[in-house]
């Protein structure tokens, strides 16, 4: 518990999945509602669907990405190498 209030682990990754299918069900129960409506709310339901389902897992997707990158930066074999200056004789 100490690592996750000192930032030295991520939560982001731990909890991602549980984001990732809270989406999915917010986009089909908003779906399963335009349905009902009927009419043209049909159409809006089928897209919201198609694009919002993908639209979800890219989300999830970009900030895996970014705590990834938070995650490499402080490993000790990603760091910069250092330039020393040429030793004179």
């Amino acid at each position: 518990m100490n690592d996750y209030l000192l930032f030295r682990k991520l939560i982001v990754p731990a909890c991602l999945p549980i984001l990732f299918l809270l989406g999915v069900a917010l986009c089909v129960y908003n779906a399963i509602i335009l349905f009902t409506c009927g009419g043209l709310y049909v159409v809006e339901g089928l897209i919201t669907l198609i694009v919002g389902i993908p639209l979800v897992r890219v989300i999830c997707e970009g900030l895996l990405f970014l705590a990834r990158i938070a995650g490499v930066k402080d490993e000790p074999s990603m760091k910069m190498p250092t330039m020393e200056a040429p030793k004179e004789e």
